[in-house]
């Protein structure tokens, strides 16, 4: 609750004094914190879809151009010029709210992070819209708390990312890494993770006598003996993993065994008979988990070591990526799911590659080898050809 000036956060709508509008329905109000005062909090409000008014008409989420976007559980908000009059202490949680743009080309990784929202348009006084593609975040020192938080865990996603994708077909994979990671940042996963009745996530915090080198300004050495205070969060089962990507997101716990993109193949897509890595945990703790998560985080040194064992697995069906990404709820457009830029196929003896799928359901395919020879062709034909060339 310590909210200060440009932190986004939620509170609770009972604690409102703005007026009927702001109070109408359940939930919580989300807003930036325009003021601080005491124990008094200005907010400009920012509404969800189902908070605006009626005759305000909000263009359709383009599918072709947001695909993984439109695919996800994701809630817009439009900025507002409301302002909101609020109590310190019904503050419920911080709230991350990136522009669509920034979620869109992948510089943020917030798809199925709960309290994560996406924002296109700002709301004006006359009730209509307009965009607002740019949502200031700054990287200064005094960048508000929330701002902070989000950055520290899109870090740890990122880094999730870097173990988990890459990797050689092998049954069983064991990675590590450490990262730079705020105390605060910590403090905010264990909140939101622990006392909660989820199980299989395991907290352990110790002390530790540890000896490190020490590196002094009169270019002398030194061998020091320090306290450490460790603290690790253990993940073992599908409900733990779940909970974690609720808070850092949807791409967590799973990658995808293939090589890298070049300049000529700029898209590289999971297809039927692809391999995957995914953390495969079951529905209750084992006594020796062949899966696992761990986050070891040091106090003293800010750092953060994770630790991963993963497994390979075939996808057979879209539903194999579907059932392991928690924030996706299903692609809307089928085609989407079954044909995807990149992917390869036969045409009377001809290898093809798929290199445009259009909004109208046309799959435009070339020669892989030399570019050549386009063909145009219908999404379930071209499906077919893709299931029978993998198989």
């Amino acid at each position: 609750r310590s909210a200060f000036v440009g932190d986004i956060v939620k509170v609770s709508r009972l604690s409102d004094s703005g007026g009927s509008q702001a109070n109408a329905g359940g939930g919580a109000i989300i807003g930036s914190v325009a003021k601080a005062d005491g124990n008094v909090l200005h907010l400009h409000r920012f509404l969800k879809l189902t908070d605006l008014p009626d005759s305000v008409l909000v263009p359709a989420l383009d599918v072709h151009d947001y695909p993984i976007l439109s695919a996800s559980s994701m809630k817009e908000v439009f900025m507002t010029s409301e302002l909101v009059i609020v109590n310190r202490s019904s503050i419920i949680d911080i709230a991350f709210i990136l522009p669509v743009n920034a979620i869109a080309d992948g510089r943020e990784r917030c798809i199925g992070i709960r309290n994560a929202y996406f924002l296109r348009f700002r709301l004006l006084p006359n009730g209509g819209l307009r965009n607002h593609d740019f949502l200031e975040y700054t990287t200064s020192v005094s960048r508000p708390f929330s701002n902070r938080i989000f950055y520290s865990i899109n870090h740890l996603t990122k880094a999730l990312c870097k173990l988990m994708w890459l990797n050689p077909e092998r049954e069983k994979t064991t990675k590590s890494s450490s990262i730079f990671f705020s105390g605060e940042a910590f403090a905010y996963l264990q909140f939101k993770l622990l006392g909660k009745g989820t199980t299989g996530i395991s907290a352990v915090t110790a002390s530790r006598n540890l000896r490190e080198t020490m590196f002094w300004e009169d270019a002398s050495m030194t061998s020091e003996v320090r306290k450490k205070t460790i603290m690790t969060l253990l993940f073992t089962t599908k409900n733990a993993i779940t909970a974690l990507r609720r808070v850092a997101g949807s791409v967590v716990g799973i990658g995808l065994s293939k090589k890298r993109p070049s300049k000529k193949r700029v898209r590289v897509a999971c297809s039927i008979g692809t391999v995957i890595t995914s953390l495969e945990l079951p529905d209750t703790a084992p006594d020796v988990p062949m899966n696992f998560l761990k986050l070891r985080y040091t106090l003293e040194d800010s750092s953060l070591k994770i630790v991963t064992s993963f497994s390979r697995v075939t996808c057979n069906a879209v539903g194999d990526i579907t059932s392991r990404t928690d924030g996706m709820g299903g692609v809307q457009d089928k085609r989407y799911e079954i044909v995807t830029v990149g992917q390869f196929f036969l045409k009377e003896g001809v290898l093809k590659e798929v290199v445009e799928v259009s909004s109208s359901g046309v799959v435009h395919a070339v020669n892989s080898m030399d570019g050549l020879s386009p063909i145009e062709l219908s999404v379930q034909e071209a499906h077919d050809l893709i299931v029978s060339f993998s198989a």
